[in-house]
């Protein structure tokens, strides 16, 4: 009883798949290149019997004319189709003159293969030579970046410090515009955000001289964040005391402009009152100038129509006496006519 793996496994390992395969494509004759050397380099001339058996065949075959397609090879022999090897031996047995033109074939055929070969060894070489300089960018490409590694785990500590200090000078710039801000207390708060930045530039010196301990500058780190958090604190608290201050100010010069706004409202009434009370008695003085003006303007009318009926009386009376004396003198002259006659 057989194991059809280990079976299969075998016949793989001997090669008889590939032969079955072959015989199946129909390359059922088969000869080793040595043979093939051994059997036709007698007939070749000494410059061509240099070459690989392998390389032979192969030139051979080409300076015949041999399709592709009727042999293959393998790794130590040559396989062909039925009758082809027949061919192949009644070819180089024909004559000397077609021997003759074989040998010029094969020797053109082998400098082309040099040519190719030498092409593609400059290929090899120009890839190889990329690669090597790949290789070496490479190479150096890692060396740098492990230095950096290096370095930076070296340095990075203080990389960050001086970075996390960078960052609290950017809050005191921040605390600098507040500062301007404040109307109280605002030298006081500078010079103590001046102190401040004085002592984190002397800091970042240390730091950046390597003064500080790599494993001190996270504490240290932690104290300059503590300080700087405080110091904004107090910054921020004296804005929002000046702020009050400001609002307690507004209200208070508010306070007084609306107080001054009603001092001079009162002002303002207690003048149109007077102007009012000077109208009111100018008014009422005229309107007894113009009383008393009318009364004397009707005394004197009443006076006038006094005098004017007095003055009528009198002419009456003078035209009346006038009247009488006319009368009294005609009576006179007719009396004296009378007399007369």
């Amino acid at each position: 009883e057989f194991e059809g793996g280990k079976v299969l496994n075998q016949l793989t390992s001997l090669g008889m798949v590939t032969a079955l395969e072959l015989m199946q494509a129909g390359f059922p004759s088969r000869v080793a290149f040595q043979d093939v050397y051994d059997m036709y380099s007698s007939k070749l001339p000494a410059k061509l019997k240099f070459l690989h058996p392998r390389v032979f065949c192969s030139a051979l075959f080409r300076a015949i004319g041999m399709s592709p397609n009727d042999y293959r090879f393998g790794v130590t022999k040559i396989f062909f189709r039925p009758g082809k090897f027949a061919e192949v031996d009644l070819l180089l047995n024909s004559g000397a003159e077609h021997l003759q033109n074989m040998i010029c074939k094969v020797e053109k055929w082998v400098l082309c293969q040099r040519w190719r070969r030498m092409q593609y060894a400059i290929l090899v070489f120009n890839k190889w030579n990329r690669i090597a300089r790949w290789r070496i960018a490479a190479i150096i490409t890692l060396q740098k970046n492990a230095r950096m590694w290096h370095a930076k785990r070296l340095f990075q500590p203080r990389i960050k410090g001086v970075r996390a200090i960078k960052d609290s000078m950017t809050k005191i710039s921040v605390m600098i515009d507040i500062a301007q801000k404040i109307k109280y207390e605002r030298e006081v708060v500078l010079q103590e955000i001046e102190d401040m930045r004085n002592f984190l530039v002397s800091e970042m010196e240390q730091l950046k001289a390597g003064q500080v301990h790599t494993d001190l500058i996270s504490q240290k780190l932690e104290e300059i964040e503590d300080q700087v958090k405080r110091l904004l604190e107090k910054v921020r608290e004296t804005q929002d005391t000046d702020k009050l201050r400001q609002i307690q100010e507004e209200m208070e010069a508010e306070r007084k402009r609306q107080e001054e706004i009603e001092r001079l409202r009162k002002i303002e009434e207690e003048r149109l009152a007077e102007e009012r009370r000077i109208k009111r008695e100018l008014e009422e003085k005229r309107l007894r100038e113009v009383e008393e003006q009318r009364k004397r303007e009707e005394e004197e009318m009443k006076r006038l129509e006094a005098e004017k009926e007095r003055l009528e009386q009198e002419r009456k009376q003078r035209e009346e006496e006038e009247r009488q004396e006319q009368q009294k003198k005609e009576q006179e002259e007719r009396d004296r006519m009378i007399a007369l006659s």
